[in-house]
């Protein structure tokens, strides 16, 4: 018990350092990622008793990621914006990330998924487009609700 102090301490340095070297170079969204999957992956993840309740929300916001990614021309101007700002290696640093905290916690179920979360995204948009010629702000929003709610539900189902 007299080490949780030096214990915190130590990793709370490791997480502040690790902010503050790639924060020049990353997107803030994708850095949050990082330092919780660092986290996550540091502590073993022991201190989380319901691993899905944190995962859920990050599944949703990595799918929103590849909602986005290569649609600039296809969105409004806000998230236009957004959009263009997204990199390839912001999509592969996001996804290695999320996928490693997510097949330590859950294995091949959590992988499985994953892939179901993506096409899943991956069909909203291409239906998003065709019918209204382009993706709205607003359609990231519906996304990461209707993301975390499928994320849940597969993650306690498969």
């Amino acid at each position: 018990m007299i080490y949780f102090p030096a214990i915190g301490l130590l990793l709370g340095l490791i997480l502040a350092l690790t902010n503050l070297s790639l924060a020049p170079y990353v997107a803030p969204e994708i850095l949050s990622m990082i330092v919780i999957s660092a986290l996550a992956i540091m502590t073993g993840a022991n201190h989380l008793a319901e691993l899905t309740l944190l995962l859920a929300p990050a599944l949703a916001r990595w799918a929103i990621l590849i909602f986005v990614y290569g649609y600039q021309h296809g969105c409004d101007e806000w998230l236009g914006l957004a959009a263009d700002r997204v990199r390839f290696w912001h999509l592969v640093v996001a996804t290695v990330g999320t996928l490693s905290v997510l097949a330590y916690g859950f294995g091949r179920r959590g992988l499985w998924a994953a892939l179901a979360l993506s096409l899943f995204v991956l069909s909203a948009r291409t239906l998003l487009y065709r019918f209204r010629g382009r993706l709205a702000l607003y359609d990231v929003g519906a996304m990461i609700e209707i993301g975390e709610t499928l994320s849940l539900i597969l993650l306690a189902s498969l």
